[in-house]
């Protein structure tokens, strides 16, 4: 059985909620209700069992050659990057924004902007498999991916500063991890 989060766009519960002020009919998302299904449980390798290799496919299928880069974040598959991170899902954002990020130019925005976000979930999941030195080396990744994105505006309706807020809560909880694992 699939549990599943009902998302109008965007606006999602959470740290990456936009901000009002934000809004503008270039960013907003359709008003329509999506069903993003979650995950049965939250895969963290060496941890916990690996998702059905076939369980996302038609979630990634959502995001197809002809929709132009800046209205990625309109598809199915980013829609649930952002909720899956919201909910704690970090493997499973990276595994459904790796198919958002293959449509997007080299370089541009909004590629940087999907790596941020690919990588900051990736620095969440390395605090749960307990390497917190790792976690604090993605979030500097991040930082240069949102340092090529305006920092006046949103990008695939994501505020750089919100993310860069983002950035220094992962920090915080790698180095709270950092004093609570002991080094191998």
């Amino acid at each position: 059985m699939r549990h599943t989060i009902r998302s109008a766009g965007v606006e999602l519960s959470g740290n990456m909620r936009r901000q009002n002020h934000l809004d503008s009919p270039a960013n907003t998302m359709p008003d329509t209700l999506r069903e993003i299904p979650l995950p049965p449980h939250v895969y963290v390798p060496g941890f916990s069992p690996r998702h059905a290799p076939t369980w996302f496919d038609d979630i990634k299928a959502s995001v197809r050659p002809d929709i132009p880069p800046h209205q990625l974040h309109r598809t199915d598959a980013f829609i649930a990057g952002r909720t899956y991170f919201d909910a704690g899902f970090f493997w499973e954002c990276h595994e459904v924004l790796e198919a958002v990020w293959m449509q997007t130019r080299d370089p541009s925005s909004e590629r940087d902007m999907v790596l941020a976000l690919i990588q900051l979930a990736n620095a969440r999941l390395k605090v749960l498999m307990r390497q917190p030195r790792a976690a604090w080396r993605l979030c500097d990744m991040v930082e240069t991916h949102l340092s090529r994105c305006p920092s006046d505006r949103t990008v695939l309706g994501l505020y750089v500063p919100d993310m860069l807020s983002q950035v220094s809560e992962a920090r915080l909880i790698a180095k709270d991890a950092m004093y609570r694992t002991p080094r191998l």
